[in-house]
């Protein structure tokens, strides 16, 4: 069975990601496996949905079997999110990658995942860790010149890179099918119906108090609409950090970077320091929660022109869930079903005869003395208590997938 794989958040699901699965199946795709990112992205922000309704929503649309791209490996850097998911994908025996890109050409992320090899580029980036830039800002400059190209790389540029070394690693015989973006930018906040929207303007829209029902089929395709209409009437979405923000404020004012430190190596079992941190990050946010009334102005005082916004948002979340610098060494040791059609019900009993990875049914039957199992019980806690109707801590050890009988 020819089986393409999509590593993607779908937050939410809209008609840019519909046109992506369309692409993928007029390109020989038998069966798509989607690897979802669980209730929090790789920006460190929780998902608009929960990992259920969002993979009820792309099953709906086409997708064959939707497992999930665990926390907190869907909350890393490019690096360490690619790779848990491209592990995955060989797992589950995918043969073609296909992810969408914004550079003006495919060539130059095979060309740049080439450079980052190098140690040449290595040694050049760590010499500029000490200037006044951020880390990321490094990066781009680096490899902007290093590339030796005026092209832009954008930050589906940066993944598409990270899936290109990922498949070296873990299935170099896999092949990569590059999608070029069309439509809206990646971080735009306006929504153009005659174009594809991006999922922050959907967000956005959300946010400021917009329901799932005003959305046109345009945005947000039919099927996929109604799973999220549903989801509001039942009160599961739309979620939002903004939820529970005193008590995100409240963590970084009662626990010092030491506390906090500690407890996210005991949970995780290793490391030295709170993933993603450094150069004081930790520090600056309990500073930062020590001097704020609200939480708006807690994040205002926390970002800065060093670190990118996400970078900061990934160490307040992996503060509160407990995720040490040890988990960027490690890949996931199971995968969670979230949804299957009848297609991906044959492939899963395919992948049971010889199985790579556990793929999990039902979420309190995976390896509860593994970190993963830990770190994604918090995680869920924390998200569950952000929903609109906030629910009890173990609603999620209660989910069961979704199963589509064609």
């Amino acid at each position: 069975m020819k089986t393409t794989g999509i590593i993607c958040e779908y937050n939410p699901f809209h008609s840019g990601h519909k046109y992506q699965l369309d692409f993928v199946r007029k390109n020989g795709a038998e069966c798509i496996i989607c690897v979802l990112s669980g209730n929090f992205t790789q920006r460190g922000e929780f998902a608009v949905a929960d990992k259920y309704t969002r993979a009820k929503a792309a099953l709906a649309e086409g997708a064959d079997i939707v497992v999930e791209l665990p926390f907190p490996y869907c909350s890393m850097s490019a690096e360490g999110f690619a790779n848990a998911g491209v592990f995955i994908l060989s797992c589950m025996g995918a043969d073609t990658i296909c992810f969408g890109f914004e550079n003006e050409r495919a060539k130059s992320l095979f060309e740049a995942s080439e450079i980052l090899t190098s140690d040449e580029f290595t040694d050049k980036f760590r010499e500029n860790k000490n200037n006044n830039k951020g880390s990321a800002s490094n990066f781009f400059e680096l490899l902007g010149k290093s590339a030796k190209t005026t092209d832009k790389f954008g930050s589906n540029d940066i993944l598409g890179i990270a899936y290109i070394r990922a498949c070296r690693r873990f299935c170099p015989d896999m092949n990569i099918l590059p999608l070029k973006r069309s439509g809206s930018d990646y971080l735009s906040t306006v929504i153009d119906e005659l174009r594809f929207p991006s999922a922050t303007a959907l967000r956005k829209k959300l946010y400021d108090g917009q329901s799932f029902c005003d959305f046109s089929n345009a945005l947000i395709p039919q099927n996929a609409l109604e799973v999220y209409i549903d989801a509001q009437k039942k009160g599961v979405a739309p979620v939002s950090e903004e939820n529970i923000s005193q008590s995100i404020l409240s963590f970084f004012r009662l626990l010092d970077p030491d506390a906090i430190t500690t407890r996210a190596i005991g949970l995780s079992r290793g490391g030295k320091a709170v993933a993603d941190d450094g150069s004081g990050i930790l520090n600056r946010l309990c500073k930062a929660a020590a001097q704020s009334k609200s939480y708006s102005q807690f994040l205002n005082s926390a970002f800065n022109s060093k670190y990118t916004n996400s970078r900061i948002r990934r160490v307040i979340l992996f503060s509160l869930c407990g995720v040490s610098d040890a988990m960027y060494r490690s890949l996931p040791v199971y995968t969670t079903l979230l949804a299957a059609n009848q297609t991906g019900c044959r492939m899963l009993a395919m992948l049971r005869k010889d199985p790579k990875l556990n793929i999990v049914t039902k979420p309190s039957h995976a390896p509860s003395d593994t970190g993963q199992y830990r770190l994604s019980e918090k995680a869920d806690v924390l998200f569950s208590m952000a929903m609109p109707s906030v629910k009890d801590s173990g609603v999620f050890l209660r989910h069961f997938p979704t199963i589509l009988n064609e």
